[in-house]
């Protein structure tokens, strides 16, 4: 009898095995290198789909890296990529289940996790990467993720963020708690953001990590005082709103344009009385509607979470939306969100290498690595394994991988290719679907194994993805525009047939 019981048991799970027909992929492989999962398939079919314009469209906006502070479509793009990850859902999640009202559960968050930038700055050594990295960040706007945010606690002791990111993970948090486009937006002010709600029938406002009642819609008035450290009297502006956004809806008070209905814009209208305040001394700008008129609807992300409900699973749905959003309106903040978001699942991946180069924290630590060698010994001695990221798809750039000071084998394959680029290595990130490489032409073509550490002579694994800042071979996208050089040199490895 018992015989008979283990044969069952082996049989069950032979067949278990065997029923999707689909080929198992270990969790190490997908944190080593790309794979190619049935559910990257799908959402490659929809950015195939997606017909925008890449140099018009993202390299003007650079997504994700640098990030103008007046275009509010950048600013709607990511409270979508916010609103899209797992770490910032299943945290949403928590606050929720462990506080029954949103307002005192966000705040008491807020207040016991958050810290500005500026004052993380303040209080760490003038050798940490943060400090450098403060600096630069006011210089050129970098937005910062709910996961990045979230990832610097481990070494700063908060999450961390300037007023636009917090603002950007407060609207992301309560639209994932259920609060809807109408009633949650980021506003921007000179030099500042905050956030502004309606929740059970009253106004509110979030100022970096402090929540009040919006008493007479005056954010001058209502804000005033709440930071002992502020000279309110050299920000005579601070009252005048120059732009609006939230992941369905933007607009700016330099160009008039943007993305709203005729109900979110008198919704807004009432809510903070543009209109009479417009000849104030300390004024709101006053929204005009487009020559056209207000289109009827601007269709967005729904979302439903429901008692139980995972945020990896949430987090796909949402993902899915956002691709098909795109696919719909290639021009929209959608496809923006896709780039902020880090994804592989992307057509125009050399984007992340042609921009992660250029940043000043990047540009900075290359100079002081002039070779291979001295490139590889950073890495070793200072990046430790792991990733801000839940999902496996999506990539770190170069500047999160230096402050954190952690970095999965992909993202430090784009650190090392960032460090080269800016010394004048030919090189090209190379993932199969076990393994991550660099492969380098530094004194003849080599192979670096972002795994081991180590040079190698050898790829393991079935080639998915290679490209540089302009080259990309990507079977998932359909693209295949490498050159020669390293045609050659892969064919001569059997990783591509010979054309």
């Amino acid at each position: 009898m018992k015989k008979i019981m283990i044969i069952l048991i082996i049989l069950s799970l032979l067949l278990a095995s065997c029923t999707t027909g689909e080929t198992k992929v270990s969790t190490q492989s997908l944190n080593n290198g790309f794979p190619i999962l049935e559910e990257y398939k799908e959402l490659a079919q929809l950015e195939k789909g997606t017909e925008y314009e890449f140099d018009g469209l993202i390299k003007r906006s650079i997504t994700g890296y640098f990030m103008d502070a007046l275009y509010m479509q950048v600013y709607s793009a990511m409270i979508l990529t916010n609103m899209m990850s797992e770490n910032t859902i299943e945290k949403a999640i928590d606050i929720k289940s462990n506080n029954g009202d949103l307002i005192k559960g966000l705040s008491i968050y807020n207040r016991r996790n958050i810290e500005h930038l500026t004052h993380v700055a303040e209080r760490t050594p003038e050798e940490d990467p943060i400090q450098e990295w403060y600096s630069l960040i006011l210089s050129y706007l970098k937005f910062l993720n709910y996961d990045v945010m979230a990832n610097l606690q481990e070494n700063y002791g908060n999450v961390i963020g300037a007023c636009a990111d917090i603002s950007s993970m407060n609207v992301a948090m309560m639209r994932l708690m259920g609060v809807e486009p109408e009633d949650v937006v980021l506003l921007t002010i000179p030099e500042h953001a905050i956030t502004s709600f309606s929740y059970k029938g009253d106004d509110y406002l979030s100022d970096n990590a402090y929540f009040l009642k919006h008493k007479d819609h005056n954010i001058y008035n209502d804000t005033m005082g709440m930071f002992q450290d502020v000279d309110y009297g050299q920000l005579p502006n601070y009252n005048k709103v120059i732009g609006i956004c939230n992941d369905a809806y933007y607009t700016t008070g330099f160009t008039m344009e943007g993305r709203m209905t005729q109900e979110a814009y008198e919704s807004f209208i009432e809510r903070y009385d543009f209109k009479d305040k417009y000849e104030a001394d300390i004024n709101y700008f006053q929204l005009e509607p487009d020559k056209k008129g207000f289109p009827t609807d601007f269709p967005h992300v729904n979302i439903e979470i429901k008692k139980g409900d995972k945020a990896k699973d949430i987090s796909e749905n949402i993902v899915n939306q956002v691709y098909t959003l795109s696919k719909d309106t290639p021009e929209s903040q959608y496809t923006l969100a896709k780039y902020g978001y880090q994804t592989l699942i992307v057509k125009h991946p050399e984007f992340y290498v042609s921009e992660s180069a250029k940043t000043q924290l990047t540009k900075k630590y290359s100079k002081e690595l002039s070779t291979s060698k001295d490139m590889i010994n950073y890495i070793n001695e200072n990046i430790e394994g792991g990733s801000i990221f839940k999902e496996a798809h999506r990539i770190m750039d170069p500047e999160e991988v230096i402050v954190t000071g952690k970095g999965g084998p992909k993202d430090k394959a784009l650190l090392l290719k960032s460090f080269m680029i800016n010394n004048d290595i030919p090189a090209y990130i190379l993932f199969t679907d076990e393994k991550s490489y660099v492969v380098f032409n530094e004194n003849g073509w080599k192979i670096f194994d972002t795994t081991t550490m180590d040079l190698t002579k050898n790829i393991e694994g079935k080639l998915t993805l290679i490209f540089n800042e302009e080259e990309v071979k990507y079977p998932l996208m359909d693209r295949d525009d490498l050159g020669d050089k390293i045609q050659d040199f892969l064919t001569d490895l059997n990783l591509i047939d010979s054309k």
